[in-house]
């Protein structure tokens, strides 16, 4: 076997004939010699029983694998006493793209037997530091497992749990710091960027027009300052009466801000007022506490609200389980923090580290600490939770610790690239880690140019470029900087075309944008081949990340530049935090610059079903929520049967209006974004929002079935790039299945058929919710898939498109979405429930058999094809595209539109077979009632005979040069 990671795991079978005890294992770069002690090689195993060796082990045991080496193991077995020889296997590494390094090792475990050792706030753990194996500079971080034990209701974890917690103002509530009530809520500041606020609703009709007096009682201060840009005190947002607005609505800009800053200093109760005119109109009224780019501390007891001498309302801070209205309470944000631990690192008596480590919405976390430069010994290190005075603090589930380690030389070759396309372009990407590095690189390969001397004056991460020349041989490089040579290689410079086809990686999400740690993550994507495409996807929830600066975005766009690795942005924005994620435009950028990308905006408006509005903190989080992101930005829809967060389930007249609406609500909140991945059929409808580039998420739902719709829409609509994101965790468990990195190559083989152009797999080969990760047996299985698959497209051309000789029509104003089986347009009522029209597409199982055509699986994700591919085609498909069929089926709802029924005349005459339904011809549009056919039906006429409604035998009728099969009286 060649082309063998470094970080390769050994596994054997057991012989069927007898059942082996225990193992004997040999391993070494010499080829094994009967005649010596153990074959001349290392013994790394000494009767072991189990049939695995993890490449941590093999590394402990017989040190690290070089590259481009030839390795011979030999497993001997026992039975009882009897020795069973084995045979002699071997492998051989990949050659040296990459001098840079990366290394783990395990220094704490709980105790045998136990998933987690609770550390308590206070409580610390000894840690035995090794010192590092490696005989030149190197960069440590420890690397710490688990995760804050939430207290109910939020004990589960996940996300949604994430979210529900992130609005509490709970943390920071304070029981001993008090005058006149329950609680104060203490804030503290370190000039952090980003708000601390308190907000609260006043509803419409409590305060009335005329003088308000607003008062803040300031209980204490500890050195409260605000920055030139700070703020601190108390916000009163003003919304006045307008046509079109509701009266709790505080969606758009308030009409007003009125504003009472608290003073800067220390002291001890103190009240700041002011007295306000309300306008005659207004409406509702929105208080914010709290503020921006301040540091000390503050205890304050809820605002007073005062008109004609009298108290006009009682606020008082709470807890929410304790709150009496769920409509209107205190919501925080960046007030829960719970996911924000205080942690304590010490060497020998010493402080090396003291600061907040974000505990992401994961079911499993992790989080990194790096270890000063001049700590490469061995050592013992105390690590504390520590517990705050003034907020609450948790304990915290303790699964492991470890050290990651990598190479960190004056200079580094992260990466050279494994392929590269006749002349074409070839970046390298170096690291340098001081300042004034200058390199000699020569190659003696077909390169332009054949060497050169660069310079790089500040430490971090820089790309060399190169181009290269004919093809067939590989490019050696050298790297010398006058003290230290390294050597690398192109294993292969390929003949083929310039193709626009990617693979890439969401896995950053789970980074934090701090240039050590994510220059870490960039490396290890880059240097392990992840892909030849980058996708920013940033999260608040998933990496703590608050807010984006344009220097960081434009550092890592030109690292992309020189490598010719186009990029998208992911656009986030779920979490209440994470309100300023996203660049602009401006900053983003360049020519590899692909856009703004959105996701699952047709779950929001369709099949969720579960986002539910929950009051204040629904509204604000509309408010905060970006345009083009994951959750749909969109006004709250209030109603006198409830308050929704995107769509009125009693909203939708009929099928038309439903369609309509859809397509409205994705325009209105698809922003700058231009592209959009989902998992559902409803491309045709996301087109015609306005997105240039779909893509399909996949391992969600039956495979070939969406990618047969996405096609099909992009075909109607003349979209010739579309792509697919693998969905590797959320429909698809458990990881660590065997099975699943077979699902997932499988997956990704499908997409490339049909003809993906940008698979992106959209997380979990850096590490999983569960934190089965890139060091783990499953986590290197998903890897060598994805470079299996990267392999695949750098060293081949793509032969054509896959030929799909049916249609199956996808009709005016259907709302099959193939992901779940819920009511039509998710509308509430008996008159929309799954019908008969979309039950229809049930028979592409014919084409498709073992699919099944519903939501997640895996069951049911991938299939035979008997009969080939079809493509789901919209019916406003122009007739040169359908007459690249040879037949059109229609399935599902459809409402006859004269025009596009010209266009099918046309298709058949010029030889084309049509089946459809008396369904197919019906200008009823409640999904209820009887099909009515339309009046203004010469062309139907035309096509089917001026008897077509009477029609009650199977018949084929013969039409131009095509063929139709008519419908049968009362066929629905």
């Amino acid at each position: 076997m060649t082309g063998v990671a470094l970080d390769t795991d050994l596994s054997w079978t057991a012989p069927v004939e007898y059942s082996p005890a225990t193992y004997d294992v040999y391993f070494g770069s010499s080829e094994p010699n009967l005649l010596l002690p153990n074959f001349g090689l290392t013994q790394i195993i000494d009767n072991g029983v189990a049939t695995t060796i993890a490449s941590g082990e093999l590394q402990t045991a017989y040190g690290s694998l070089a590259d481009d080496t030839t390795y011979y193991w030999v497993v001997d077995s026992y039975n009882g006493t009897e020795l069973h020889q084995g045979y002699s296997w071997s492998f051989t590494t990949l050659p040296a793209s990459s001098a840079w390094k990366e290394t783990r090792k395990v220094v704490y475990k709980p105790d045998a037997g136990k998933q987690f050792f609770t550390l308590k706030p206070n409580d610390s753990i000894s840690l035995s530091i090794p010192k590092s194996n490696s005989e030149t500079a190197v960069r440590r971080f420890l690397r710490v497992v688990g995760g804050v034990e939430m207290p109910p209701p939020f004990h589960g974890r996940g996300e949604d749990k994430f979210r529900d917690a992130e609005v509490l103002i709970d943390d920071c509530l304070n029981s001993e710091v008090t005058k006149n009530e329950s609680y104060s809520l203490y804030f503290r500041g370190d000039n952090d960027k980003f708000e601390r606020h308190a907000y609260y609703r006043i509803a419409n009709g409590t305060l009335k027009p005329g003088k308000l007096t607003v008062t803040l009682p300031v209980l204490k201060k500890n050195d409260l300052q605000k920055s030139p840009e700070g703020d601190f005190g108390i916000t009163i947002e003003l919304f006045n009466k307008k046509p079109g607005r509701t009266p709790n609505d505080i969606y758009d800009e308030p009409d007003k801000i009125l504003y009472i800053p608290v003073p800067e200093g220390s002291s001890d109760y103190q009240q700041v007022k002011k007295t306000f005119e309300l306008p005659e109109n207004l409406s509702c009224v929105l208080l914010i506490v709290g503020g921006t780019d301040f540091s000390g501390e503050c205890w304050v007891e809820s605002p007073i609200l005062e008109q004609d001498g009298e108290r006009a309302c009682s606020i008082p801070f709470t807890k929410l389980a304790d709150r009496k209205d769920k409509t209107n309470y205190w919501v925080g944000v960046n007030l829960s923090m719970r996911s924000w631990p205080m942690w304590k690192l010490k060497s020998d008596g010493k402080t090396v580290f003291e600061g907040r480590r974000f505990d992401r919405a994961s079911y499993v976390a992790d989080f990194f600490i790096p270890l000063p430069d001049d700590l490469i010994g061995e050592a013992t290190f105390e690590l504390t939770l520590l517990k705050e005075s003034h907020r609450a603090s948790f304990p915290y589930e303790l699964r492991q610790v470890e050290l990651i380690e990598e190479t960190a030389r004056d200079y580094e070759v992260i990466s050279v690239p494994k392929f590269v396309r006749k002349q074409g372009p070839l970046g390298i990407l170096i690291e340098t880690n001081k300042p004034d590095i200058e390199l000699s690189i020569k190659s003696d390969g077909d390169v332009k140019p054949g060497s050169r001397e660069v310079r790089f004056e500040q430490p971090g991460l820089h790309v060399v470029e190169f181009r290269a020349g004919e093809a067939g041989v590989p490019i050696h490089f050298e790297f010398d900087d006058g003290q230290r040579v390294e050597k690398a290689e192109v294993a292969q410079v390929i003949a083929k075309p310039s193709e626009e086809i990617y693979l890439s990686s969401g896995d950053e999400m789970y980074l934090d944008k701090d240039y050590e740690l994510y220059d870490h993550f960039f490396k290890w994507y880059v240097a392990n081949r992840i892909g030849n495409w980058y996708q920013f996807r940033p999260s608040y929830q998933w990496s703590g990340f608050r807010i984006v600066d344009p220097s960081w975005v434009r550092n890592y766009i030109s690292l992309l530049e020189g490598l010719e690795m186009p990029f998208a942005w992911q656009v986030e924005g779920r979490t209440l935090a994470g309100n300023r994620l996203n660049p602009s435009l401006k900053t983003l950028m360049s020519p590899m610059f692909r856009g703004k990308q959105a996701h699952e905006n047709d779950g929001g408006y369709y099949y969720w079903r579960h986002i539910r509005y929950k009051g204040l903190s629904s509204d604000i989080a509309a408010r905060n929520w970006p345009y083009g992101g994951i959750f749909a930005k969109h006004r709250p829809i209030y109603t006198d049967h409830g308050t929704f967060v995107h769509y009125d389930p009693e909203g939708v007249k009929d099928m038309a209006d439903g369609a309509l609406q859809f397509v409205d609500n994705v325009r209105y909140s698809k922003g700058e974004s231009t592209r959009h991945t989902g998992p559902s059929t409803l491309f045709r409808y996301l087109y015609q929002a306005g997105y240039d580039w779909l893509g399909a998420e996949q391992m969600y739902g039956p495979e070939e079935v969406i990618l047969s719709s996405l096609r099909g829409a992009s075909r109607a609509y003349s979209r010739s790039g579309y792509g697919t994101l693998h969905a590797m965790q959320w429909g698809s468990r458990d990881f660590t299945n065997s099975k699943h990195a077979l699902r997932f190559y499988m997956s990704l083989a499908v997409a490339y058929m049909h003809g993906s152009s940008q698979m992106n797999t959209e997380d979990a080969l850096w590490v999983d919710e569960y934190m089965n990760d890139r060091y783990s047996k499953s986590g290197k299985a998903h890897i060598f898939a994805q470079h299996q698959m990267l392999d695949f497209i750098e060293t081949h051309t793509r032969r054509g498109s896959l030929n799909s000789p049916i249609a199956v029509v996808q009709g005016r104003n259907d709302a099959w979405k193939c992901f779940g089986r819920h009511s039509l347009w998710s509308q509430s009522g008996q008159k929309w429930k799954f019908n008969k029209a979309a039950q229809s597409w049930d028979l592409l199982k014919v084409f498709y058999p073992e699919n099944t055509l519903n939501m997640c699986g895996p069951d049911g994700w991938f299939t035979s094809t008997p009969y080939g591919t079809v493509d789901i085609l919209p019916i406003e498909a122009p007739l040169d595209v359908m007459k690249e069929y040879k037949a059109m089926i229609f399935l599902g709802w459809n409402t006859f539109d004269e025009h596009e029924f010209m266009r099918i005349r046309d298709f058949v005459f010029d030889g084309g077979t049509l089946l459809l339904s008396g369904a197919h011809l019906n200008v009823e549009l409640q999904p209820d009632a009887p099909v009515k056919f339309p009046e203004q039906d010469a062309v139907i006429r035309e096509l089917l005979g001026e008897n077509y409604r009477e029609i009650s035998e199977k018949t084929t009728r013969e039409f131009g040069l095509g063929k139709i099969r008519p419908p049968l009286k009362n066929q629905d």
